[in-house]
């Protein structure tokens, strides 16, 4: 209730930022890019008392499987970051 126990999502510690990057850089989005992290849909990650926060910057609202795309992203935070770490996405649209 009051975040007792919760882990610190520290990014710089033991190249978390690179292996979460590198875990997006995999994931499939055919009708946008071949890579979300290189192409700038992965946009700013921070931690945030106990939770990850993964910036999504997608290039319209109405892009086709976003629900897809969204579950993929925090499946993939999730397998890197282990149990006890919350993903929140901050989603926005470069249009």
């Amino acid at each position: 209730m009051f975040g007792f126990g919760k882990k610190i999502v520290d990014l710089d510690q033991d190249g978390l930022r690179q292996r979460l990057l590198d875990a997006f850089a995999k994931l499939d989005c055919p009708h946008v890019c071949a890579d979300l992290t290189n192409s700038g849909i992965i946009g700013d990650l921070r931690g945030d008392k106990g939770k990850l926060v993964v910036e999504l910057v997608l290039p319209t609202p109405a892009l086709k499987d976003k629900e897809q795309l969204e579950r993929d992203v925090v499946a993939a935070a999730k397998a890197v970051l282990g149990e006890g770490i919350d993903v929140e996405l901050a989603v926005s649209s470069n249009v």
